[in-house]
């Protein structure tokens, strides 16, 4: 592959998408907001597969359907191969959610703080972490194993409160993408 080709790229016809994307729901204001629109596209994709796969329908990005990126062996392409790669993918980002879209007990136990509360430096983090009067201590920064999906390997990053085992939703809470298909 030529050493810039995006129209060559299937995750770059992915990320056009989802710059197209964007707009149309608003600009945020922030990193926070960004991040939490993106899961939101991401999420809404989630469900339309078919837009996903048309980013790999032309045959110049037809590449990477002919891989498996679960085994070690080419799948010659056969549909059936393609649709197994992608349900254990599925499965797998699935796996990390409750119905209600919080991590799962067990990804909660799996997970590893990786910024303890007394070295989060966000103001704003640490005014809504606190608002109940606890202590910075008792909360950190946590990411999830890496899981894969659809769309490419990633972890979830959220703030716990070890002390209460609870989990904060109303700020830095998002999907982190490591690595796409």
């Amino acid at each position: 592959m030529p050493s810039y080709s995006p129209e060559l790229n299937p995750d770059e016809l992915v990320n056009a998408d989802l710059k197209r994307s964007l707009p149309m729901h608003g600009r945020a204001r922030d990193r926070v907001q960004l991040a939490a629109e993106t899961c939101r596209f991401f999420h809404r994709r989630r469900r339309q597969p078919h837009i996903v796969r048309g980013c790999f329908g032309g045959p110049h990005v037809r590449y990477p359907l002919e891989w498996n990126p679960l085994s070690f062996w080419p799948i010659s392409g056969t549909l059936d191969g393609q649709r197994l790669a992608e349900q254990l993918r599925r499965e797998s980002a699935e796996s990390i959610f409750t119905p209600d879209g919080g991590p799962t007990p067990q990804a909660i136990r799996e997970s590893r703080m990786i910024i303890p509360g007394e070295q989060l430096d966000d103001p704003e983090v640490i005014r809504v972490l606190t608002a109940d009067e606890s202590n910075i201590a008792d909360w950190g920064k946590y990411s999830t194993r890496v899981h894969q999906s659809p769309y490419g390997d990633f972890q979830v990053h959220y703030c716990y409160n070890s002390k209460k085992g609870e989990v904060s939703y109303d700020i830095d809470y998002k999907a982190v993408m490591n690595r796409r298909w």
